[in-house]
């Protein structure tokens, strides 16, 4: 007969015999990789990160800072979570944050490699970001970036990214679709060097280290399930910026229109035209957006004159995190002429 004692220590014989063959997995704890918080640092920002949606009342903007970090040769990083410190207007009691993962470029953010939206609910503009699937990537430069849709319903909330003293890397980058950096570019150049002396952002990634991909150094893999309802991750790819047009409703009254396009996701749609009234708009969601037609100088006169108008439009649509298309279209501007009775 077979003593307790001795089947127990037969059990762990054999735990520790599968351990060392790799048949049992221990999930390992994870550790800090990158800590760019450090304490005493000034509460000075030039980097705001943010897209506004159309309730807001701004005009749409879609602004984004990143900052790079390199990941040790010979090894592979499984990225669990994000913290950044930030600064905050409006109401920050619920706020949707990216989390953005590029590849590097030639010092400045180039291939996405990972994306994940989460639905924030917190009062403080400093964020800790489990990321529900974890961002894998092997040995190299890349770039983070944070970016929160003011969504809150005050209709006037903004987030900045806090800046740092010291530079690791290359100094941070920045984009913006209203500024002189619509594609990637140093942050204090793109800002007419304002923020000189904060070249970099604070954050901290925090996940485990180990060997590289069987595919070798250099390759990334990343995307993930929103975690609390937002959109899903594009992985490696970017986010799909193809639109449709829809239906195009005629005020014969006031002589405009309004033109239905369906996005796949959020971003921003501008409408541009040698005769019209340019128009930005900021995307919160996939689904169908609204814009108006209004023509403008000498094609409004024309169409009060002759009641209609031929017009050649282009609209873009720019996905958060992703690049811009541009498609055309010809629409027939209609308005009602009314003429005094004779006599």
């Amino acid at each position: 007969m077979v003593s307790r004692r001795t089947s127990r220590g037969v059990a762990v014989a054999l735990f520790l015999a599968l351990l060392a063959l790799g048949a049992i997995a221990v999930p390992a704890s994870a550790e800090v990789l990158v800590d760019q918080i450090e304490s005493g640092q000034p509460a000075s920002y030039s980097s705001g990160s943010i897209l506004y949606p159309p309730e807001t009342g701004y005009s749409a903007q879609t602004n984004q800072t990143a900052d790079d970090f390199t990941v040790p040769e010979g090894a592979r990083w499984t990225i669990s979570q994000v913290d950044v410190r930030g600064a905050g207007y409006g109401g920050m009691a619920s706020q949707a944050v990216s989390v953005f993962f590029y590849a590097d470029a030639s010092g400045l953010p180039g291939a996405q490699e990972y994306v994940q939206t989460t639905s924030m609910s917190t009062v403080d503009a400093n964020f800790s970001i489990p990321l529900a699937t974890p961002a894998a990537l092997d040995a190299g430069t890349h770039w983070l970036s944070v970016q929160v849709t003011g969504v809150d319903g005050s209709g006037n909330s903004e987030w900045f990214w806090l800046d740092r003293l010291a530079k690791s890397g290359n100094p941070a980058a920045y984009r913006g679709n209203t500024g002189p950096c619509p594609s990637w570019g140093v942050r204090t150049t793109c800002q007419g060097g304002f923020g000189e002396e904060r070249p970099d952002q604070l954050f901290k990634l925090s996940g485990t280290s180990g060997p590289p991909s069987a595919g070798g150094a250099g390759g990334s893999s990343g995307g993930g399930g929103g975690n609390g309802g937002g959109p899903a991750g594009t992985g490696g790819s970017l986010p799909a910026n193809a639109f449709s047009f829809g239906a195009l409703k005629l005020n014969r009254k006031k002589g405009t229109a309004t033109l239905a396009i369906e996005v796949p996701g959020p971003g921003s749609l501008t409408l541009a035209g040698k005769a019209l009234k340019k128009l930005s708009r900021s995307v919160t969601a996939a689904g169908e957006v609204k814009l108006s037609l209004k023509a403008k100088g000498k094609a409004k006169k024309k169409l009060d004159r002759a009641g209609s108008l031929k017009l050649n439009l282009q609209v873009t649509y720019t996905p958060l995190g992703g690049g811009a298309n541009t498609e055309t279209r010809k629409v027939v501007l209609k308005k009602h002429l009314f003429r005094r009775p004779m006599g």
